[in-house]
């Protein structure tokens, strides 16, 4: 689907809970082993219990880590293709590797993720900076088909997306100033999420959940405090 960026806009279980006992607050590389264990534990939880009994194998792990990538970055704004091809040598044997309490690979996605949010998440600020001009016929995809090349060619992304971030506000009467600080927090906000080792598992066991069953679903620990108060 293509946003259309002009003077009008386009405005456009089963559940599985496995707690963990890993102290998020501990730094990056501490909190990822602290996850060693439960990691394991969980991935032999679903191989054994779930009805399809199937065990992860090259096959199910390059699903996984698919579905896996596609959760951190659903709308290809964030990783560069080299990215890609660098974390892509652990997609047939991080599912064996982390049934076995090895997870440096984990690690070193979540380093690669937290410098390619910074980057992405400055290039997202910069364009909100720019006096956009609305003109112009422009479009913009909904969800990006393939990785950028280049930080050029995702910078232009970023562009087109903000853009229309400001369009849709100048329709709903909002100030540009207001969209401005809007787009900085969530900037912000981005960057902090991603520095949070235990939201990052959470994403890394979710989609191995949903590989087995799209209509399963992995909670943190925090997410199980968060899901009890809320009822």
């Amino acid at each position: 689907m293509k946003y259309i960026l002009a003077a009008v806009a386009v405005v456009a279980f089963e559940c599985l809970a496995v707690v963990g006992f890993a102290n998020a607050n501990e730094p990056a590389d501490d909190s990822f082993m602290t996850w060693r264990k439960e990691i394991a534990l969980i991935i032999d939880t679903i191989e054994r219990q779930h009805l399809s009994h199937k065990l992860i194998d090259k096959h199910l792990s390059e699903q996984w880590f698919t579905r896996f990538i596609h959760e951190l970055d659903p709308r290809r704004l964030i990783f560069l293709k080299s990215d890609i091809k660098s974390m892509s040598r652990y997609q047939e044997t991080h599912g064996s590797l982390a049934r076995s309490s090895e997870i440096s690979h984990l690690s070193e996605i979540h380093r690669i993720y937290r410098e390619r949010l910074k980057v992405t998440m400055t290039m997202a600020v910069s364009s909100a900076s720019i006096d956009h001009n609305f003109l112009p016929t422009e479009s913009v995809e909904r969800t990006f088909v393939g990785h950028a090349e280049t930080d050029d060619e995702l910078r232009e992304r970023w562009r087109k997306i903000v853009k229309l971030d400001f369009l849709n506000d100048r329709i709903a009467g909002i100030p540009p100033k207001s969209t401005k600080l809007r787009i900085e927090q969530w900037a912000r906000d981005r960057q902090d999420q991603a520095i949070d080792v235990e939201h990052f598992i959470e994403t890394y066991l979710n989609s191995l959940a949903r590989t087995y069953d799209p209509h399963s679903e992995y909670y943190s620990p925090s997410s199980i405090e968060e899901f009890i108060i809320r009822q």
